[in-house]
């Protein structure tokens, strides 16, 4: 099997320019894919696999080995490729040899089967590269728009092989943010009849909660204070979406009204 996948991480203060709304509490992490499949590959040797596009880039030469290919070499193929940690997409590099922009789109995802489409290009373009593996001066660098604003872990790409032949692809790297984690704090477990309780008004990042009551008959929510209404059990809900930084969080509490 090959090479484990390696990830490194630098600190978004580095990389301002990927928008001003990326505060440094954030961090961009680069990494390979970890895990990897294909509509189809080259049966002949075990060498052109998917497993082949996980890891870093370690193609021996220009038609490999180690590297991924497909079946044959006028189709139109499909690869995945799964990262082990998500972060929100920002910079998509593909290290091919033989063949330079055979991919026709490029579509990112958070599970595995909702997909956006980040790129796309005339497959008909598609050139033979100056093949320089493992050196790679030539790398299709695709910069994810700041719309893609959730964390992502699969990428998806179109390879179309009508054009130009075997388009073979050694490595798949994906650099993005890595969100923070919220949490909201404790709520007390009872209240009485007409009285009050203060809700967390912030997470313990500073950002505000929304809290709603689904027992609007036991318990009321007005100012950032729940009030008992009446005997029962109070259910609320605090919500707060996130943002470039921070992911979102919600919790559900129970109070009882005595």
């Amino acid at each position: 099997m090959k090479r484990s996948a390696k990830i490194s991480t630098v600190l978004l203060a580095l990389i301002l320019p990927l928008g001003a709304q990326e505060m440094a509490s954030a961090s961009l992490i680069s990494q390979w894919a970890s895990s990897a499949t294909a509509s189809s590959y080259y049966p002949h040797d075990e060498n052109f696999t998917p497993a082949e596009m996980t890891g870093a880039p370690n193609a021996q030469g220009c038609d490999g080995p180690k590297v991924w290919a497909g079946f044959s070499f006028d189709t139109v193929e499909t690869v995945q490729l799964t990262y082990a940690k998500a972060v929100v997409p920002r910079v998509i590099k593909v290290y091919q040899i033989s063949v330079q922009d055979a991919i026709s789109k490029i579509e990112v995802s958070a599970n595995g089967s909702a997909w956006t489409q980040v790129y796309s290009a005339d497959p008909s373009n598609a050139s033979d590269v100056n093949c320089d593996a493992p050196n790679y001066a030539e790398v299709l660098t695709v910069n994810v728009s700041s719309q893609v604003t959730i964390p992502i872990k699969h990428i998806r790409m179109t390879v179309d092989q009508t054009a130009r032949g075997y388009a073979e692809i050694d490595a798949v790297q994906l650099s993005g943010l890595q969100k923070s984690a919220q949490t909201i704090g404790s709520v007390a477990t009872s209240v009485k009849v007409k009285g009050t309780l203060t809700l967390p008004a912030k997470t313990n990042k500073a950002l505000s909660i929304a809290w709603t009551s689904s027992t609007k008959t036991i318990c009321t929510i007005s100012a950032g204070k729940v009030k008992g209404i009446k005997k029962g059990l109070c259910r609320i809900t605090g919500k707060n979406a996130g943002n470039a930084n921070y992911l979102p969080v919600t919790v559900a509490k129970t109070i009882t009204v005595k």
